[in-house]
């Protein structure tokens, strides 16, 4: 396929008609109409914001076949993403059903120490997931640093009834937690009970809820081709802002590993997740400060350029 071939079925596929793409490229519906025909070829700053507006790389647009490559990425994209949203939700409800298994033994008055090793057991097994995982979605943004709009109005618009109903079931189920924690509230329980139990009840709630949560926010992401892309194309800064965040957060893991063994438990360790969270924020705001004086194009244009693997003759000024 050639130019010509490409632009039609790009444009096709995005559902644009011609009169739509001259009106966001500010030129006549005949230069589109030729442009398909093979009649005329477009400059190189129309064939940048065409490449942008497909999310596709000049090199598919321009000489490539735009059909095979949409095939391919849509069918690895998809088959990605949802192993990926799929493992990191189960790994967070892996951390959270440790927490809950931990008040559930201890509602039955196990041993401590047998409570804390189970819990870490938990732990252990999350992290090992959010390692893999993240470590085999650097790998696919590697091999994949763009993909093409790989998904239509009525997949979107299917997923958004679907998106609906996760949120609303997760919602659910945390707000059933809190009404059995207050049912439970000074009820008196049997004599091989203690309140921990009614806590590790509620936990299992939670636990429930943020998988699902957590799934529906990732599914969610997976439909947003822009931020993908973006997100790929990254500056130095987000480079530094993702490589500074990630060593916060695996300094939290430690000192909360480390700390409630010398400690003799967790107890209240907890608050280095949402500290580290917060690091992580500020961090991102100071290092983002130095992006203000950069232009839209000069980011397009690096984005551009990291797509296609060039040697970017075009840098930031």
């Amino acid at each position: 396929m050639g130019f010509a071939e490409n632009l039609q079925f790009l444009r096709q596929k995005k559902g644009y008609t011609q009169e739509q793409i001259a009106e966001q490229l500010q030129v006549s519906r005949q230069s589109v109409s030729k442009w398909e025909s093979g009649g005329s070829f477009p400059e190189m700053d129309k064939l940048l914001q065409l490449s942008e507006m497909f999310q596709c790389g000049m090199d598919v647009l321009v000489q490539g076949d735009a059909r095979n490559s949409y095939v391919e990425e849509h069918d690895e994209y998809e088959k990605h993403m949802n192993e990926y949203s799929r493992a990191i939700s189960f790994g967070v409800g892996l951390l959270l059903l440790g927490v809950a298994v931990y008040e559930l033994l201890a509602g039955v008055y196990t041993a401590e120490k047998i409570c804390d090793m189970l819990f870490m057991f938990f732990v252990v097994g999350a992290v090992l997931i959010f390692v893999v995982q993240g470590l085999k979605h650097s790998e696919f943004a590697r091999r994949y640093p763009m993909v093409g709009n790989v998904y239509t109005e009525k997949e979107i618009e299917s997923f958004h009834k679907r998106y609906i109903t996760m949120c609303a079931v997760g919602i659910g189920l945390i707000f059933c937690g809190f009404i059995l924690e207050l049912g439970m509230d000074g009820v008196a329980l049997p004599p091989q009970l203690n309140e921990d139990a009614v806590h590790g009840v509620f936990m299992l709630f939670i636990a429930a809820s943020i998988s699902i949560l957590v799934y529906a926010g990732l599914q969610k992401k997976k439909y947003s081709i822009y931020e993908y892309n973006s997100e790929n194309a990254s500056s130095p800064e987000k480079k530094k802002i993702g490589k500074l965040c990630g060593t916060i957060m695996m300094a939290a893991v430690l000192i909360y590993m480390l700390g409630g063994f010398w400690a003799d438990g967790w107890g209240t360790l907890w608050v280095v997740f949402p500290a580290g969270g917060i690091l992580c924020g500020i961090v991102s705001i100071l290092l983002n400060k130095r992006k203000l004086g950069r232009t839209y194009l000069k980011d397009r244009v690096f984005m551009l350029c990291r797509a296609e693997k060039a040697r970017p003759f075009v840098v930031y000024l």
